[in-house]
């Protein structure tokens, strides 16, 4: 299966001094529904079921969300990272496929106290949604994450530990309040070989940015086409990088 990591936008209602990757700012451009479904159905013809990985920004902000999850719902796998920091009511519409819909709740206590956000999990729960969370890790909330996972395991809600700590000194820090075998981690490590590397990222993984245009990863930024020109096209052969891959996209 196809993987898309898709920025609807960067738009963000939140201020997390660590994220890069959001924007107070609305773009220029906002998509229609048949703008997204024209894009995403032309994805569908060559591929196949893909998994469309919604990110941003805030997605569950973007104009019309509901009705282009349930649409989108109908030929691709959706998976939407969101802070849930929204009502989340239109969730409970049922045109909905709940067996292709998983929600990612990244829990940000600075804007959300842990008893909202956890109603709002069990809301989702009780939808009939698929459901992770986790914890937008910074070095001065290290000592907190604890305590946060045993609240979140008593309601029956794993949450696993993102960290965008990015040297090995602080990965040391990480390693010394964090037990490695009951949490999982992501990126909290960087990969420092800078040796040429045998990459998959282009092959069957492409990230796509707000205004539509795809690249084989986040960091090298080849290019692939555009999803709304509908002129994109995945690489046919792996590549060497000597880049420092910071999400795994070259596991694709």
């Amino acid at each position: 299966m196809k993987i898309f990591a898709w920025d609807i936008w960067l738009y963000c209602n939140y201020d997390c001094k660590f994220c890069n990757a959001k924007s107070k700012i609305l773009p220029k451009k906002i998509y229609s529904i048949d703008e997204i479904l024209s894009a995403w159905k032309y994805i569908y013809k060559k591929y196949g079921k893909c998994k469309i990985c919604i990110t941003g920004g805030e997605p569950l902000l973007y104009p019309n969300i509901n009705l282009i999850i349930e649409e989108l719902s109908k030929f691709h796998y959706v998976h939407i990272t969101t802070n849930l920091s929204m009502d989340i009511n239109f969730l409970s519409n049922k045109n909905i496929d709940r067996n292709n819909t998983f929600f990612n709740v990244t829990f940000h206590p600075c804007y959300i106290d842990e008893n909202k956000i956890i109603e709002k999990l069990l809301n989702l729960k009780n939808y009939g949604y698929q459901i992770s969370a986790c914890y937008m890790n910074d070095s001065f909330q290290l000592l907190e994450f604890l305590n946060y996972k045993k609240i979140f395991n008593k309601y029956g809600f794993n949450i696993s530990l993102v960290s965008n700590l990015n040297s090995n000194k602080n990965y040391k820090l990480l390693d010394n309040f964090i037990d490695n075998n009951s949490i999982k981690l992501y990126n909290s490590k960087l990969d420092n070989n800078n040796n040429n590397k045998i990459c998959n990222a282009g092959i069957g993984y492409a990230c796509v940015d707000e205004n539509g245009d795809a690249y084989s990863c986040s960091i090298v930024k080849l290019k692939l086409g555009n999803i709304f020109n509908k002129n994109f096209d995945f690489i046919n052969k792996n590549t060497e990088c000597n880049k420092k891959c910071i999400i795994f996209e070259n596991k694709y």
